[in-house]
């Protein structure tokens, strides 16, 4: 019986081999499609850019922008257009994810906050702060994931004033203070020496975790603040949180 692989079932690999992390494998099965003479469609770049962006395979990454381009797939794809911003961004040329996204001819708040998080992540907090209000000129408004990601920015470069700013427009923008962002103030506020706001938020979060308790106790540690860190850790175990790795390392 002789097997026939459509462009459907090589996406599937793809696509798996990616969204697991295995970007080579991901790369040669796009090799394997090829030579058998099946022609990638829009899916197979969006899977084969993610798997650029995990291996950091800029020549890659660059050629099939050109393919994409000469298809004309950017004029009608949104996530096509976002990933391949991503996948700049991963390499880390922001300065190009950024030329990209404002070329693209098609935008919305997750192609801004993936710029947005590729600046972040590699502690630029200040670009990325640049970035959202350039995303509000640009008539989109932030949601959890873009905030997320400025906090990160945030935290990894000890931005203080950027942060209490981003904190007041999370307030402002009726955004619900849920764990996820509840743990980014913290963190940020913590990484910034900032203890007394820290300990505020922490205090209003709707559920404490490992997470959030981790954080704070890493920001006093920080500071050298040995009996607030013990009476801290002591309050933990008998609100019955399990400390992990992360906790012991503080």
């Amino acid at each position: 019986k002789v097997l026939v692989h459509d462009v459907v079932s090589w996406n599937a690999l793809i696509a798996g081999y990616a969204q697991n992390g295995l970007g080579n494998e991901a790369l040669e099965c796009f090799t394997h499609m090829q030579k058998s003479g099946i022609r990638p469609n829009d899916v197979t770049y969006i899977c084969i850019l993610k798997a650029c962006g995990i291996v950091g395979s800029l020549w890659i990454g660059e050629e099939i922008e050109v393919e994409i381009r000469n298809q004309g797939l950017l004029e009608k794809n949104i996530v096509l257009g976002t990933a391949l911003v991503d996948m700049y961004a991963k390499c880390g040329e922001l300065a190009k994810a950024c030329e990209v996204l404002k070329e693209l001819p098609l935008q919305d708040v997750i192609s801004w906050s993936t710029l947005i998080m590729g600046y972040a992540q590699l502690g630029h907090g200040k670009k990325a702060f640049e970035l959202l209000d350039e995303m509000r000129q640009a008539k989109f408004e932030p949601n959890q994931v873009t905030y997320l990601s400025i906090l990160k920015g945030c935290s990894l470069s000890t931005a203080l004033q950027q942060g209490r700013l981003v904190h007041g427009q999370i307030m402002r923008s009726g955004i619900e203070l849920d764990n996820s962002i509840g743990n980014a103030l913290v963190d940020m506020y913590s990484k910034c020496g900032a203890m007394q706001k820290a300990y505020e938020v922490f205090e209003k979060l709707p559920e404490w975790s490992v997470v959030s308790w981790s954080s704070l106790i890493a920001g006093y540690s920080q500071l050298g603040q040995a009996n607030v860190v013990l009476n801290l850790y002591s309050r933990m175990i008998t609100e019955g949180i399990v400390p992990n790795s992360v906790t012991f390392i503080v």
